[in-house]
């Protein structure tokens, strides 16, 4: 049973302690045009620049770190709703009051472009006014000081595991709705008396991973994202696994165009109190129905730099192997549990399963024996064993569509390419981001690379194949650079039908 957290409680409200409600003159004479003249000016100006001084000076300071790190979740801006602005935008910007603070800024990327209606809540006197509140994008037009309304009782670690988890992430998810100007403060303290010290570290080694590869520097571990926003709370689930292990989950676009945020938190005590002692995470595959899911569980993922993958999507793989069993009921879904250790070489090992019936139990195991190799998890530059949970739910209809598929592609002809090309484990975006933090300073011009990208994940072979710099100084030390991120930065190798291979990846590097 899924139960969701209650999040309503003492009204507390963000601004409260800082900041002057706006008075009937304010509402009518002041903001509109104050509003209108920095979205026109700042916010939908093309000059990137002035919208980052528009930031620090028109937003309070809780508003301003909502801003980056809401923008880290969805990569656009959280002022706009977009990811760039054209030179009509500002042309288009009109606002409207809508009830007590609240304002409705609107705008249109070209003439006959569909209007962008975004509420904001502005805070202050005239002369000093601040937005203390965008509504993001997943939030459509609603608004009102009601989102913030947050229950702060204390966390209980002493009656049972699951109040602890509740009354915990009650307390955590209320600093992030409130945004105290101490945000990171008061999360802090929450983590450091309510996490064991195995969580501190890792929450510290994912942000640090996170900075390094995304520049990506608030991103939270106990919450899987950057943020956690007011209109996600009536979507936060805790449901028991057993007695000890609770999964964590929460819609972040009420759309459902993402896929939820889904993680395990495993608790334990010490001196007779509660503590967070484990986060794993989860990743679901949702079946063609809708129906059935297949849940793929790292135990310990926040120690890894980089989690342990299968060449395919693991349900896909199950479904590839799967041989029903005989005589198992074609209308009952074929459920099973299986726990597993993915060693250092990539070798699927230590395989148990659980499952009611004995033949899906025998099958299970054989499967799992015969897997081919999986890219395992990485930590400080090393391959290193990791303990996993597959959970499937599968259908004997899903199942068969697959070998009807299989079937048919087997008569179709053969390609030379892999199926699937290699790419990096964070994103291209990623490995160029992290790339430039390497590159020599003071340095321009054009190179391109090639390089393999060997069946574990690591470049191999690194060769600058054409250098328009025309200086061997300035090639011998990219290629230094690209040597020493191998040994760090993980690749996703190609594959083909469900194994790993070999492959060549090409890559231009400018140098500014």
């Amino acid at each position: 049973m899924n139960y969701r957290v209650a999040l309503l409680g003492l009204l507390l409200l963000p601004w409260a302690a800082n900041s002057k409600p706006l008075t009937n003159l304010d509402q009518d004479e002041g903001v509109i045009p104050w509003l209108t003249q920095q979205y026109k000016e700042y916010w939908l100006n093309e000059d990137i620049h002035r919208t980052e001084d528009a930031n620090k000076k028109y937003l309070t300071k809780a508003m301003l770190a909502k801003v980056y790190r809401a923008s880290n979740v969805v990569d656009a801006n959280l002022m706009t709703r977009s990811q760039d602005v054209t030179s009509y935008a500002a042309q288009s910007v009109t606002c409207r009051h809508l009830d007590g603070n609240w304002y409705a800024v609107s705008w249109r990327f070209s003439p006959d472009g569909s209007l962008t209606d975004i509420p904001v809540r502005v805070v202050g006197t005239e002369g000093n006014y601040r937005i203390s509140y965008v509504t993001p994008f997943w939030g459509g037009t609603k608004y009102g000081d009601s989102l913030f309304e947050i229950s702060r009782q204390p966390v209980d670690q002493e009656s049972t595991a699951e109040h602890f988890v509740r009354s915990f992430y009650e307390r955590y998810l209320s600093a992030y709705i409130l945004m105290p100007d101490t945000l990171e403060q008061e999360l802090s303290h929450l983590r450091s008396a309510y996490c064991a010290e195995p969580v501190l570290q890792a929450f510290d080694k994912k942000r640090e991973t996170m900075q390094r590869m995304d520049g990506v520097p608030f991103y939270d571990l106990l919450v899987g994202e950057s943020d956690f926003d007011a209109f996600w709370k009536d979507s936060f689930k805790i449901r028991p696994v057993d007695d000890r292990t609770f999964e964590v989950s929460y819609d972040i676009f009420k759309d459902g165009q993402a896929p939820e945020v889904c993680f395990r938190v495993q608790v334990g005590k010490n001196d007779g109190k509660y503590l967070i002692e484990k986060i794993s995470e989860n990743r679901n595959t949702p079946s063609t129905n809708g129906g059935n899911v297949c849940t793929f569980t790292v135990e310990d993922s926040q120690l890894y730099d980089y989690q342990p993958e299968f060449a395919d999507n693991v349900k896909l793989i199950c479904l590839h192997f799967l041989k029903w069993p005989e005589g198992y009921p074609s209308e009952q879904p074929l459920s099973a549990e299986v726990r597993f250790t993915i060693g250092p070489d990539g070798k699927i090992t230590d395989v148990v399963p659980e499952a009611d019936s004995p033949a899906v139990k025998q099958e299970m195991e054989r499967m799992f024996s015969s897997l081919p190799k999986a890219l395992p998890a990485w930590q400080d530059g090393k391959a290193v064993a990791s303990s996993c949970v597959v959970r499937l739910n599968l259908s004997k209809s899903e199942w068969d569509q697959c070998q009807r598929k299989e079937t048919e592609a087997d008569s179709r002809p053969v390609y030379v390419d892999p199926e699937l090309p290699a790419h990096p484990s964070d994103g291209l975006e990623a490995f160029q981001n992290y790339l430039s933090t390497l590159m020599p300073e003071k340095s321009s011009g054009k190179l391109l690379y090639s390089f393999v990208v060997k069946k574990d994940g690591r470049m191999s072979e690194i060769t600058c194949v054409r250098n328009s710099t025309k200086n061997p100084d300035l090639e011998k030390k990219v290629t230094e650079s690209l040597t020493k991120m191998s040994e760090k930065f993980r690749w996703h190798p190609a594959s083909a039908n469900f194994v790993f291979v070999e492959s060549k990846f090409s890559i231009p590097i400018t140098l500014k």
